[in-house]
């Protein structure tokens, strides 16, 4: 199985700050405990009552687009979902609502993903040579900006990356997590900005990777695929320092115009 990775507390907050920090989730966690016995939890797509996420809003995580992405060298994105009605909803509501308990149906789908992926030949001869190798799959997760950081309390790509990491294994692909990708002087979220441009100028040089990755292979896991600034981004990072993106998954991707969606 994938392993977690645990996050250096210089990346999510100074030590004054982490008592304040621990308080703030001890009432975040009893408030939302709390509520779930006034308002019994509903669907987080549609709401139906008594369902984390039901069979219908399940199956909209389940058209596996695949986008192009120049910077990654196997071209290819692959999406769970559309980043739309249901799918958004729910994906907001795990991401800024602090909806931890989505996090297992959410792993459930990424490894669908990647069962999915095997289509791809391309992706999966990459993979071949890595087994020949004897060298893992480094599956690396994309970073957060430290304000993200300390407004969500967690790290939340990093079980998706865990579960993609998990499947590969299943696939008789080494594969490990690595936690290498480091975001600084970012601000705002990238859905909110109001163009691919904007969102490229947001990112661009801000996204940083450790060393050690020369010559890995490098599958990268995101939650949302905007424009794809993101992406391209943590895959610069990677080939700086010597590391070969080979494909990404995400759970959701936006619909751009010439997706025909």
């Amino acid at each position: 199985m994938g392993h977690w990775h645990r996050i250096p507390a210089s990346r999510i907050d100074g030590p004054r700050r982490r008592l304040a920090r621990c308080v703030r989730d001890i009432v975040v966690r009893t408030v939302r405990d709390v509520s779930l016995v006034v308002f019994p939890r509903g669907c987080a797509g549609c709401r139906r009552p008594d369902e984390t996420l039901c069979r219908e809003c399940r199956a909209l995580f389940e058209s596996f687009p695949v986008r192009g992405c120049a910077s990654v060298s196997g071209g290819a994105v692959y999406g769970c979902g559309w980043y739309r009605g249901e799918v958004r909803r729910a994906i907001l509501v795990w991401k800024d609502h602090g909806d931890v308990e989505l996090d297992r149906e959410f792993m459930r789908i990424m490894t669908t993903n990647v069962a999915v992926s095997r289509r791809g030949a391309r992706l999966w001869h990459a993979f071949a040579r890595e087994v020949a190798r004897g060298c893992d799959v480094l599956v690396v997760p994309a970073p957060s900006s430290a304000a993200s950081l300390r407004a969500r309390g967690r790290f939340q790509t990093m079980p998706l990356a865990t579960a993609v990491a998990s499947e590969l294994q299943v696939h008789g692909v080494p594969a490990a997590v690595a936690d290498v990708l480091h975001m600084t002087g970012v601000t705002g979220k990238s859905v909110m900005q109001s163009g691919s441009a904007d969102r490229a100028r947001r990112i661009k040089g801000h996204v940083s990777a450790d060393g050690g990755i020369e010559g890995r292979v490098v599958v990268l896991v995101d939650d949302i695929m905007t424009s794809g600034a993101t992406l391209a981004e943590c895959a610069h990072a990677i080939s700086e320092c010597g590391g070969i993106p080979v494909a990404a998954f995400v759970l959701a991707c936006v619909p751009l115009r010439n997706d025909g969606t």
